[in-house]
């Protein structure tokens, strides 16, 4: 028996690599005639591959896997079906058991399988399928996950092959994730537990958790999947992603679970409205639900019965609020807009007259790509929430961008339901001189007597708003580095005053280095017991998530960061700039701790570099300020110290300021 290999198409080759497609023409075309001709062929074997990086000094480390999880695995007298739908049951076998597959063999891997499904619910067919080929495809599989150890994350690569777009945006997943999360007020260590009324291929439930930054056994319900292929491949992503999933006899949402539901691939507008009456139909009392689908059908004009099923909903007193969304939420359609509903409780025994529903328009938001800002998505959370609770709450929150109109008169505009809408958003016009004066204002007002203003002049400047990108990206695309803290020994001295300051996480809590109460060592005791650690430098980010996200501009340098407090440094001439990490870090909320999902706003190099240095500058007047407030809490203690025991008299002077007491 031929044993199974992995053979890549050009696709395959350049997504393993992350180049360009015509690269690898390029590659074929150069060497054609050279000692090591690229090999031949419309698909390669990834020996074949390596083995020719490997000449031209192109191979990177560790590639074997990489390419094994973009390429195609071979079986000789096995279809591709077959193989992959057995790779895509042994990720799920892999995540669900906790087990190293490649050592098990064919006869231990087809127990496992029988044990993890003994109902063959999902993946047991799948893998007794493969024959005896299933120890060998195992091992492939765990050379897989040697290179995305996350079963979920490595599926999603495998049906890349044949999705070549993800069927939503991240921008998408993250922010239906947020208002799911906020709406069943989750908080982490609690169950989080989800309804799914049309799971489709699963794309939304299959992103949530990544989205989320982690939980512990999300729970998921469904209506009744159903067999066959596409139910089989469903349940793997599903439980690939970490879902416990259950399936509903009913197919209705319990009470304590919250429905997501994405009706993107519902192109029908009365289709995907009899849906969404579905879902708000089927909640029990006290439920919410947050329905994506295309604004087409959610938020665009209408006629005949779609318009009358959507008129019978906004009625009810069910939506709460509606958003429409940018374009490119659904990257196969970068061109449609999608929305957003959030169904909640009906407003019984309240006339319509008196009903509200809230509208946002998110598009003028967005960046390029559909992506919103953390700070947009945490007012479109806070404002939702405020809509779901009732007119009371309602009345008493301030919101920050949604608008509050009467249902009735939502009903009887007719046409586009958030035409005319005014827009709070982001006017470029009137908001932004508004700010360059203020902020110009306030720079000016930093002047006084003996103390020059800051060195900075604010102007007007018509640009494109800067885009927000995730640490975890800005890492990856080396424009910003992260270091964790340093183990702090048990036996490190400590000294008073000189020497290096080490900087807790409380240190960052407070906003404050080289406090009176932090610690210090000397440069000797350093070397001897923490021989590894890292010094800050000018301008770093010390962060830290505890007891919530917190980040302080480090000025000096020479700092020794403790862990579970880090560093983020940014890279010069990348466009981020610390002042700009820091800030970000202050927006988040207070259970963000997600650092690695923290957005940055991105900016022309040259600004950047400009507010770098500003930061800095008004970072140093900062500490000058701080230990201001020091001297003055100090002579004010010590003067209320001093005459209350009789031991102090003072007197004023106008031509000499304060003068200094007499003991007596």
């Amino acid at each position: 028996m031929t044993a199974p290999h992995i053979e890549l198409a050009a696709s395959d080759i350049a997504r393993a690599l992350d180049v360009q497609r015509p690269l690898i023409s390029m590659w074929r075309s150069r060497y054609a005639g050279s000692p090591h001709p690229f090999p031949e062929g419309d698909r390669v074997t990834s020996h074949d591959l390596q083995a020719w990086l490997a000449h031209t000094d192109r191979l990177p480390d560790r590639v074997g896997p990489v390419l094994a999880l973009h390429g195609e695995l071979v079986v000789r007298g096995l279809n591709a079906q077959i193989v992959d739908d057995g790779v895509e049951a042994l990720l799920v076998l892999a995540r669900l058991s906790g087990e190293a597959l490649g050592s098990l063999g064919a006869a231990g891997v087809h127990s496992l399988a029988d044990d993890i499904d003994p109902d063959d619910r999902s993946l047991t067919s799948e893998i007794l399928a493969l024959g005896g080929s299933a120890g060998a495809v195992a091992n492939l599989v765990a050379t897989m996950l040697d290179a995305v150890p996350d079963a979920g994350a490595a599926l999603e690569v495998r049906r890349r092959r044949s999705h070549p777009s993800p069927e939503l945006a991240t921008a998408a997943a993250e922010t239906v994730t947020r208002l799911a999360l906020a709406l069943a007020e989750w908080e982490p260590g609690a169950a989080a537990r989800f309804h799914d009324s049309f799971p489709a291929e699963g794309a939304l439930p299959a992103a949530m958790p990544a989205a989320a930054g982690g939980w512990d056994l999300p729970e998921l319900s469904t209506p009744p999947l159903g067999e066959g292929r596409a139910a089989r491949r469903l349940r793997r992503r599903l439980l690939a992603h970490g879902w416990l999933l259950r399936e509903l006899p009913e197919g209705d949402p319990e009470p304590g679970e919250l429905t997501v539901s994405d009706l993107t691939g519902v192109a029908d507008p009365e289709e995907a409205l009899t849906a969404a009456e579905r879902i708000a139909l089927s909640l029990p009392e006290g439920s919410r639900a947050v329905v994506l689908g295309r604004a087409s059908a959610l938020v665009a004009r209408l006629d005949g019965a779609a318009d009358s099923v959507r008129a019978d909903l906004l009625r009810s007193g069910r939506v709460r609020a509606i958003a429409r969304t940018p374009a490119g939420w659904v990257p196969g359609r970068s061109r449609e807009i999608s929305a957003i509903w959030v169904l909640g409780d009906p407003m019984d025994g309240m006339p319509l007259a008196k009903r509200r529903t809230t509208l946002v328009d998110l598009g003028p938001l967005a960046a390029p790509g559909g992506t919103l800002p953390y700070g947009v998505v945490n007012d479109l959370v806070t404002d939702v929430l405020a809509a779901v609770e009732g007119l009371e709450s309602m009345a008493r929150h301030a919101f920050a961008r949604s608008r509050v109109v009467l249902t009735s008169r939502l009903l009887a505009k007719g046409g586009d339901l958030l035409a005319g809408l005014p827009d709070r958003s982001v006017s470029r016009a009137g908001a932004n001189r508004d700010r360059v004066a203020e902020v110009g204002e306030l720079v000016r007002a930093t002047h006084r007597e003996g103390q020059e203003a800051l060195p900075l002049r604010v102007e007007a400047h018509d640009g494109a708003a800067a885009r927000e990108v995730s640490v975890a990206d800005l890492v990856a695309r080396g424009a910003l580095r992260a270091f964790p803290g340093n183990r702090r020994p048990e036996r490190l001295g400590l000294v008073e005053g000189g020497g290096i300051g080490l900087v807790s996480a409380a240190d960052v809590a407070a906003g404050v280095l080289d406090q009176s109460e932090s610690l210090r060592t000397t440069a000797a005791e350093l070397g001897q017991r923490m021989p590894a650690a890292r010094l800050t430098e000018p301008g770093d980010v010390i962060i830290a998530t505890a007891p919530r996200p917190a980040a302080v501009l480090d000025v000096a340098g020479g700092h020794v960061v403790l862990a579970p407090a880090r560093v983020l440094r940014p890279v010069p001439g990348k466009g981020v700039a610390g002042g700009a990490v820091v800030h970000a870090v202050h927006a988040a909320g207070a259970q963000d701790k997600r650092w690695r999902a923290w957005q940055i706003p991105v900016l022309a190099p040259d600004q950047a570099q400009e507010l770098h240095e500003a930061s800095l500058a008004i970072e140093r007047r900062r500490i000058e300020a701080r230990e201001e407030l020091l001297r003055m809490n100090a002579v004010a203690a010590g003067l209320v110290a001093g005459m209350s025991v009789g031991t102090m008299r003072i007197s004023s002077t106008t031509d000499e300021g304060m003068a200094g007491g007499q003991a007596r």
